[in-house]
C-alpha cells in the first residue's frame, strides 16, 4: 500500500485499519462480543498512527 501511494498520481492516498483480536470463548459467547472486542481494537491502532 505504501509503494501504491507513493507511485499513484491519484490525490489520494489509500489505508486501512484493522482489530485483531484473539478469540476467548468465556468472554465471546456471542459474535458480537468478538466483533465489539475487534472494533476497539481497531479503532485503539488508528488513534496511534496519527
Amino acid at each position: 500500500i505504501t509503494s501504491y501511494n507513493l507511485n499513484s498520481q491519484k490525490k489520494y492516498n489509500i489505508d486501512f485499519s484493522a482489530g485483531i483480536i484473539e478469540y476467548d470463548e468465556e468472554i465471546h459467547t456471542e459474535c458480537s462480543a468478538i466483533m465489539q472486542d475487534a472494533d476497539e481494537r481497531m479503532y485503539e491502532i488508528k488513534k496511534g498512527k496519527r
